[in-house]
C-alpha cells in the first residue's frame, strides 16, 4: 500500500509528473494488487518499455492497459492452470502448413493456427499506441513546437565562462580514441554466440567468480576460502560465492542462498540466514565473499554469517588525461533511440549534430539503439528500405555534416539495433563506408581519450538492478548510488545472473563473452549509463556517473551531455588537476553546469577530493514537456 505523495515521488524519479486524476487511478490499482510506490513504478516502467516504446507520462488509458497486460493476463494464467487441459484448435490449416507437417509425416497432429493479420494488428497496437497518418503529423507538430528545448535540467557546481576557458587550438588538437588496453578486441569467433556447453559457461563463470574473489580476499585481509561445506560446529569459516535466489521468484531472505561453482568438482548450494546481518544489498549473480558458521536444518547446510563482504572496487587509473593549453576538451553524449516513435526522420538527431556544429566539440558520443528493433515502423513492416541500408544511411547523413570539423565520433553497438546481432556483450558495427574519425566501439566498452577514461554502455543495467535487487533495511534513500556502487564492486558492467532472474528484462547475456567483454578493470573518470530513471550525474567512489537518458522519449524530446575537461596547473609543475564541467541540456543555450576536481598528488589512489565534494551543490529544476 502507498499513499499519493509517495507515488508522485516515484513518478518524479523518472522525471514524470503526474496529474491528480491518474494519482487516485494508480492507487486504485496499488491498492487491488498490494503493490507499494517503489514496487508500482518498476511494473510501470516495466510496462511502458515494453508496450508504450518508453513514454513514461501515464493516462488513465494506460494504467488500465498495464493492469490488463501486467495483472489480470498473470490472473487468468493462474486460473488456466487449475482448469482441465482442454484446448480447441482452429480448424482453418493453410495448404502449406500441411504439406510442411506431411513432410515430417505429421499429417494427424493437430496445431492451434491464429490468424496472421489478427497477430500483427496486436502487436502494432500494444507497442505503440501512436501510429497512422494523423498521429504522425501530430507529434511531428508537438516537437517542432516545444518551448523547453536548451532549457536547464540540472545545475551542480560553480558555472563557468566558456569564452574566457576554451582554447582555440584545442578544437582542433590531436585526439587519441582507442579501446582500454586491458579490454579484449572482438574476433569473428566472439559473434558465434550461444553455442557454449554447459561446461563452458560453468567455467566462464568460475574463471569471474575466482577473479572477483581474489580481490575480495586481498582487499579484506580474508583467509583463503572453503570449496566445499561441512558441519564445523561453532567454528568460522571463510567462503566464497554467487549469490542465487533458491526459486523460481524474486530474492528475498527466505529465497537467497550462495553457490560455488568449481570447474569438474560438484560445488555446493547452501541457504543463508541473514539474521546476524544488520545491512545487507544482494542481487542473483552477485559475487561475495562471507565469515559464517554452518548448520544443517533438515538435511540441507544453511550459512548463517556474520559479516558478507561485496566490495571489490578498482581503483582510479594511474594515468593523468594529456589535454593541451587550457582546454577544455568538450565532449557531447547522447544515447538512443535518435528518432520519435511514430516516424523515422531522425529529428532529434539533427537538432544534436547542430548542437555539435555551433559548439565545436572535440568528441561525439553516440550509443545506440539506431533503428530500435521495438519502434513501431520496424513493427508494422511500414519501412521502405532493409534495416541495414537505414542504419547506413543514417550514418552517412551526420558524418557529412561533420566532415569539415575536427570531431572524432564514437558509436556504441546496441544489441536492440534491429539489424545488428541480439547478444550482449555485442560486437561493434561494421560499415561499408568508412570515415577517418569515426570509431566503431562494442557495447560495453572502456575507451581512452588521451588518457581520460570512459566506460560506455547501451543496457539500463541500472533499471535492471531495481528489479532484482534485495535491499535491507528498506526506504533507502541512496539507491541510484547503490545501484551504481554493485556495477564498480563487481567490475562487470551486467553483474546480474541469469539475466531471466530479472522481471521484464529482455536481454540475451552469453557469459562467455561477458568475462571476455564486459569486465569494468579500472574505475573510469567518467561513466556513462544511460537509463529510463531520471537523468543524474552522481560522484560514486570518485568516478563521475551520468545518466543523459535518452535523446528521444516517446514523441518528446529528450536529453543529452555535454561536457568539458579542462586541465588546471597549481604550483609546481607536477601538480596536475583535471575538472571536469557537465551540463545536461534539451537543445543549444548555455546552460548551468556540473563541477568536480580530481587531484593526482594529493589523492594518489584516486579518490576525489573531500572539500570540493563537500561544498557542491545540486539543483533539479523541473521542465513541462
Amino acid at each position: 500500500m502507498c499513499d499519493a505523495d509517495e507515488l508522485a515521488n516515484e513518478f518524479k524519479f523518472v522525471g514524470v509528473t503526474v496529474s491528480q486524476e491518474v494519482i487516485s487511478k494508480c492507487l486504485e490499482v496499488s491498492a487491488a494488487y498490494n503493490l507499494d510506490a517503489e514496487t508500482f513504478l518498476e511494473e510501470w516502467v516495466a510496462f511502458a518499455e515494453t508496450n508504450l516504446n518508453g513514454n513514461f507520462q501515464p493516462s488513465l488509458q494506460t494504467v488500465d492497459m498495464m493492469v490488463r497486460k501486467q495483472f489480470v493476463k498473470q490472473e487468468k494464467i493462474h486460473i488456466k492452470q487449475e482448469e482441465p487441459d482442454i484446448k480447441v484448435f482452429n480448424p482453418k490449416i493453410s495448404t502449406e502448413i500441411k504439406n510442411i507437417l506431411k513432410t515430417y509425416n505429421a499429417e494427424n497432429i493437430e496445431i492451434e493456427y491464429n490468424d496472421v493479420k489478427h497477430i500483427k494488428n496486436e502487436i502494432c497496437q500494444t507497442s505503440s499506441p501512436s501510429i497512422g497518418k494523423s498521429s504522425h503529423s501530430q507529434t511531428s507538430s508537438a516537437y517542432a513546437k516545444r518551448t523547453d528545448a536548451g532549457a536547464v535540467l540540472l545545475k551542480f557546481g560553480t558555472e563557468i565562462s566558456q569564452d574566457e576557458t576554451r582554447d582555440k587550438h584545442v578544437q582542433n588538437f590531436s585526439l587519441s580514441v582507442k579501446l582500454l588496453e586491458t579490454q579484449a578486441s572482438w574476433d569473428e569467433h566472439d559473434v558465434r554466440y550461444m553455442f557454449d556447453t554447459i561446461s563452458e559457461e560453468g567455467g566462464a563463470l568460475h574463471a569471474r567468480m575466482n577473479e572477483i574473489g581474489q580481490v575480495l580476499t586481498k582487499k579484506h585481509n580474508l583467509e583463503d576460502p572453503v570449496n566445499t561445506i561441512t558441519l564445523q560446529g561453532s567454528n568460522v569459516i571463510t567462503t566464497l560465492g554467487r549469490i542465487r535466489c533458491d526459486g523460481d521468484g524474486q530474492l528475498n531472505s527466505a529465497s537467497v542462498c550462495l553457490e560455488r561453482h568449481l570447474p569438474n568438482v560438484t560445488g555446493f548450494r547452501a541457504s543463508i540466514n541473514l539474521q546476524n546481518i544488520d545491512k545487507y544489498s544482494l542481487f542473483p549473480g552477485q559475487i561475495v565473499a562471507m565469515r559464517t558458521t554452518v548448520r544443517s536444518i533438515k538435511s540441507r547446510y544453511m550459512l548463517v554469517p556474520e559479516k558478507i563482504y561485496t566490495d571489490a572496487t578498482p581503483a582510479l587509473p594511474a594515468e593523468v588525461p594529456n589535454i593541451p593549453g587550457r582546454g577544455p576538451l568538450r565532449i557531447v553524449v547522447a544515447c538512443g533511440p535518435f528518432t520519435l516513435s511514430d516516424n523515422l526522420q531522425n529529428q532529434p538527431l539533427d537538432d544534436l549534430i547542430k548542437h555539435v556544429v555551433n559548439n565545436q566539440a572535440n568528441v561525439l558520443i553516440l550509443i545506440g539503439p539506431f533503428l530500435d528493433a521495438r519502434h513501431a515502423s520496424v513493427l508494422n513492416g511500414t519501412i521502405t528500405e532493409s534495416f541495414r541500408g537505414h542504419f547506413e544511411s543514417v550514418i552517412d547523413s551526420f558524418m557529412s555534416a561533420l566532415k569539415h570539423l575536427h570531431v572524432q565520433v564514437v558509436l556504441v553497438s546496441s544489441c536492440l539495433d534491429v539489424h545488428h546481432f541480439n547478444i550482449y556483450p555485442t560486437p561493434p558495427f561494421d560499415l561499408s563506408e568508412k570515415y577517418a574519425n569515426l570509431h566503431l566501439m562494442p557495447d560495453p566498452s572502456v575507451i581512452s581519450l588521451n588518457g581520460l577514461i570512459i566506460g560506455l554502455t547501451s543496457v539500463d543495467v541500472l533499471f535492471h538492478l531495481a528489479r532484482a535487487e534485495f535491499n535491507y533495511p528498506p526506504k533507502n534513500p541512496n539507491r541510484m548510488e547503490r545501484f551504481i556502487s554493485h556495477i564498480l564492486a563487481q567490475q562487470c558492467f551486467y553483474p546480474l545472473y541469469p539475466s531471466q532472474s530479472v522481471p521484464g528484462a529482455r536481454i540475451n547475456v552469453d557469459q562467455g563473452l561477458l568475462v571476455k567483454h564486459g569486465k569494468l578493470p579500472v574505475v573510469p573518470h567518467i561513466l556513462i549509463l544511460p537509463s529510463n530513471f531520471g537523468y543524474f550525474v552522481k560522484n560514486v567512489n570518485g568516478c563521475i556517473v551520468i545518466n543523459p537518458e535518452r535523446l528521444a522519449k516517446g514523441n518528446v524530446g529528450g536529453t543529452f551531455a555535454c561536457i568539458d575537461v579542462h586541465p588546471l596547473s597549481e604550483g609546481a609543475a607536477a601538480k596536475k588537476w583535471m575538472f571536469i564541467v557537465m551540463r545536461m541540456i534539451r537543445k543549444q543555450k548555455i546552460p548551468s553546469i556540473f563541477s568536480l576536481r580530481w587531484n593526482e598528488v594529493n589523492n594518489p589512489c584516486g579518490t576525489m577530493d573531500p572539500a570540493i565534494h563537500k561544498s557542491a551543490e545540486l539543483s533539479t529544476y523541473h521542465i513541462q514537456d
